[in-house]
């Protein structure tokens, strides 16, 4: 299936980015958004289905899968022909009143 991002979903992927090189280093900010990279082009995009539906967001398909060991949820939508990454927040944030917040 083919994967798009939304706006935001990029520019998390920045702000993860940028804080990871400004607190950790190259290195590992490197290790992390690869990591979620390959989350996404691997495991979602060959098992869409694979991530737990978001419950607690009424009348949603959203879903959500771990980037491996690190502390990062990729949140998608299935589409017909399409994956539609959402939002990639760090699990220490509180989600829900993220993800409630925007109306997703």
């Amino acid at each position: 299936m083919k994967i798009v991002f939304s706006k935001r979903s990029i520019t998390d992927l920045k702000n993860i980015a940028d804080y990871l090189l400004k607190e950790a280093g190259v290195e590992i900010a490197l290790t992390i958004t690869d990591k979620i990279h390959q989350v996404i082009a691997e495991t979602i995009s060959d098992n869409p289905k694979i991530g737990a539906v978001v419950t607690y967001i009424p009348e949603t398909q959203m879903r959500f899968f771990s980037a491996g060991k690190y502390a990062y949820h990729i949140f998608y939508e299935l589409r017909k022909t399409e994956i539609i990454i959402v939002r990639i927040l760090h699990n220490k944030r509180d989600i829900r009143k993220i993800l409630e917040a925007e109306n997703l």
